[in-house]
Formats: C-alpha cells, structure tokens, sequence
C-alpha cells in the first residue's frame, strides 16, 4: 500500500478541515474505488497508518465505517479485506439504473430543455471525451458517473433518488475503473454512447434514446465477463 501510493504519486494532502478520520476515510475510500487497494486485498492497519502519517485509531474507525458501506469486509480473527466485487450486486445495480434511469429520460422528454441545461450535458460529454482524448482514463469513470447524474438533475425530483442509487452503485462504479482504466476502446464506446443519447434526448427520438440507453448498460454488465475468466480471485463467495 505504501510503495504503490508514493510510487504513483496517488495519495492526495490532508485538506485544512479535514480531521484525521476524515481525511482517512477519504483517501482509503478513494483507493479501493479506484483499485489502489485491490478487491480482496487483505488491509494493514499499521501499514495504512504509517502511509497516511496518522495513528492506527482513525484508521481502525474508518475500515469499520468502509465496512458499513460494504467497502471492506470484517473476518473474525482474520482481519480486514477490501471487499470483493459482488456479481449479483452489481447485475441489481444495473436493473436499478435500466429502471430508473428510463424514468429520468421519459421526465427529460416530457419537458423542454433550456439552453443552459442542454449546455450542461454537452459539457459532460466533452469533459469526458477530453480525458479519454488525452489518455487520462482513470478519470473516465468519474465523469461518466457525472454524465448520469446531470441526467437525473434534469429530470426533475430524481436527484435524490440518485444520490440513494449511488450508495448502492460501488461495484458498478469499480467494474466500469477497471475496465476504462485499462482500456481506451471500452471508454470510447462508452462515451459514444452517451454522446448518442444525448443527441436523441435532444432530438426527441424517443425510442432510440431508450434503445441506446439499454445498449449501454448491457455494455457495461458484459465487464464483469472478463472479470469472472481472468479475476476470479476479485469476486466475493
């Protein structure tokens, strides 16, 4: 954990207000979205202390809070694991998204856009397509992650809606890291994608904006594909 935070320059300052909890719970929750500390990956907690220079108590607390998100799992008498990923978790949080994420493109259909809305999607879309251009993919899936939560914004009452599905969307949100990270033709894809939905929300082609937006979570399920051959060592059970 140490060498691989130094050596990659990841490991982010303590912020001003940030006690040490805080600041602990944010760089640890940080590197196992982002697979610093690998699915499964047994956790230290002398050595994470030692890296983030804070004394072992905050970071005692904060692998039981990352617990409580179901971030890390806590083994009697074997210790504390990054939690691995959950196959059956992450295929909910597609139905969950293919759900409600259909709900928010009707809402968004149902109204007229204002141009500071349609300008706030474009900005998403070229957020991300930015970063994939110059090859910073392990910024991928937070922008994309940014596009579906704009589209919520639009739709009207949904965002808090989205901020619940978020809580529940870690393996969805890891899967897809792993898979943009490693993998400009899959972010490509990706963003095309939600380049092409925008377009026909825009363009009110209602069933291609459905049609499309299906297309696109079924992408994202077949990530775990290669995950289940070649990481079977990430997944839980």
């Amino acid at each position: 954990m140490s060498l691989l935070l130094k050596n990659n320059n990841r490991l982010p300052r303590r912020k001003k207000e940030e006690d040490a909890r805080q600041y602990a719970y944010r760089i640890l929750k940080k590197s196992i979205m982002e697979l610093v500390l690998l699915p499964t990956q047994k956790l230290n907690e002398l050595e994470l202390a030692n890296t983030l220079s804070l004394s072992r108590t905050p970071v005692h607390d904060t692998i039981t809070k990352l617990s409580r998100d179901r971030l890390v799992n806590l083994v009697p008498k074997k210790g504390a694991y990054v939690a691995g990923f959950d196959a059956e978790l992450f295929e909910y949080s597609i139905w969950l998204q293919s759900t409600f994420g259909s709900t928010v493109i009707q809402n968004i259909l149902a109204r007229e856009l204002q141009d500071d809305e349609k300008q706030a999607l474009h900005k998403r879309l070229d957020d991300l397509n930015l970063c994939i251009t110059e090859n910073r993919l392990n910024e991928v899936t937070s922008h994309i992650i940014g596009f579906y939560e704009q589209l919520y914004l639009l739709s009207g009452q949904m965002d808090l809606i989205w901020k619940t599905l978020k809580k529940s969307f870690s393996d969805y949100q890891r899967i897809l890291f792993l898979a943009t990270n490693t993998s400009s033709t899959i972010s490509h894809e990706l963003y095309m994608d939600l380049s092409n939905l925008t377009n026909f929300i825009l363009t009110r082609q209602t069933d291609q904006a459905y049609l499309i937006f299906d297309q696109h979570l079924s992408k994202v399920l077949l990530l775990l594909e290669p995950i289940k051959k070649y990481k079977p060592d990430y997944l839980t059970g």
